[in-house]
């Protein structure tokens, strides 16, 4: 038998401080979002029970989102983190592994990557660049992501109250 939100409250107070009505949500405000600045997109989640705000950081084109200090680019294919090489507005090529350390600071879980296919690189090395070129493997075709407009994102992101997540898919 099925029995609504109420009669589980009249029959079990301990339960009652797990319920959070529709009202107490509220007084935190609405999520945001989601909203297009330049090539990025930009969604905030406030949590009913916390207050605390979230948001999504991602590009129109979904391969590449911000993260805690970091670009996560979503590859097609698995990478060669010992080959991989990026370039940054057709600068000096830089290699991948090179950047492990200063990455493993701002992102201690990005090892966690089960599939292979996420790169990350410390947003302090592309602030104010147009375009990151990723050369996943020796001999392999650089693939473009255009990352242009994304610190006017993460400052809209913060005025809103909220430091960026990201969920790259």
């Amino acid at each position: 038998m099925l029995i609504g939100k109420r009669a589980v409250l009249a029959f079990s107070p301990a339960l009652v401080g797990l319920y959070v009505p529709a009202q107490a949500s509220a007084a935190f405000g609405p999520a945001h979002g989601p909203e297009t600045i330049a090539d990025w997109r930009l969604a905030v989640a406030a949590d009913p029970f916390s207050g605390e705000r979230r948001c999504r950081v991602w590009a129109r084109r979904g391969a590449v989102a911000y993260s805690r200090g970091t670009i996560v680019i979503r590859l097609p294919r698995v990478f060669n983190p010992s080959e991989a090489m990026i370039h940054v507005d057709d600068g000096v090529p830089i290699r991948w592994r090179d950047l492990v350390p200063e990455i493993a600071r701002l992102d201690p879980g990005f090892a966690s990557d089960r599939d292979g296919r996420r790169m990350l690189v410390p947003a302090e090395l592309l602030k104010g660049r147009r375009l990151v070129a990723v050369s996943a493997d020796f001999g392999k075709r650089p693939r473009a992501y255009r990352i242009a407009g994304l610190y006017e994102v993460v400052e809209r992101a913060a005025a809103l109250g909220c430091r960026p997540i990201a969920s790259v898919g």
